[in-house]
């Protein structure tokens, strides 16, 4: 092919378009990678005194796949200690689980209805329910307990493994200027819990 000939199928790129090219190709370059859900905040930036409420649906291995129980839930966090609110459907009306120290009691009113060590097996012998009490407080704020028998299976906090749990974050929150669990699930042999926020804030 003659020169003359090359030179009519090679036109030259105008110096807008050829800025336009370069500038796309920078920014592709450059542009963060987008991430499918906000990250949990971390453990240091949340209040040791905060409350959650919202609705816990129990659904008991024993009970059948369509058989959901589901309760309303007011847990108010004080450092170590907590008080939990449970109301709905296991016929004691509201109960108040409450551990101080090494302590823990369950009461209706003014009825001490029991105490004891473990606040899974004082709601269990009076309730039926196996809902995993001690560990709440730590599922609600994105983590899992401090136990050995956690692993954490996700750094985007999508969920983890715990006594015998399998926990995982469906939907993040912005509660009092923190980035938190919404709705998580956590599923065992006990059965299915599904637990979904609709307040949490700072306790002052």
């Amino acid at each position: 092919m003659r020169g003359g000939n090359l030179g009519g199928l090679l036109r030259p790129i105008p110096a807008k378009r050829c800025v336009v090219l370069v500038l796309a190709m920078l920014m592709a370059n450059c542009a963060p990678l987008t991430r499918h859900d906000a990250p949990i905040d971390t453990v240091s930036q949340l209040p040791e005194n905060w409350l959650s409420a919202g609705k816990i649906a129990l659904q008991p291995s024993t009970t059948g796949a369509s058989i959901n129980r589901v309760l309303r839930y007011r847990l108010q966090q004080r450092g170590e200690d907590f008080t939990l609110r449970l109301s709905g459907a296991f016929g004691l009306g509201a109960v108040l689980v409450e551990q101080q120290g090494d302590r823990v009691t369950m009461r209706r009113g003014d009825e001490l209805l029991g105490d004891a060590e473990s606040s899974e097996a004082l709601l269990e012998q009076l309730t039926g329910l196996a809902l995993p009490v001690s560990l709440l407080r730590y599922w609600l704020s994105g983590r899992p307990g401090p136990t050995d028998q956690a692993a954490v299976f996700s750094r985007s906090a999508s969920g983890f493994e715990q006594a015998g749990w399998t926990v995982a974050y469906l939907s993040l929150g912005l509660f009092d200027g923190l980035t938190l669990p919404r709705k998580l699930r956590a599923q065992g042999e006990q059965g299915k819990l599904t637990i979904v926020v609709s307040e949490w804030q700072a306790a002052r």
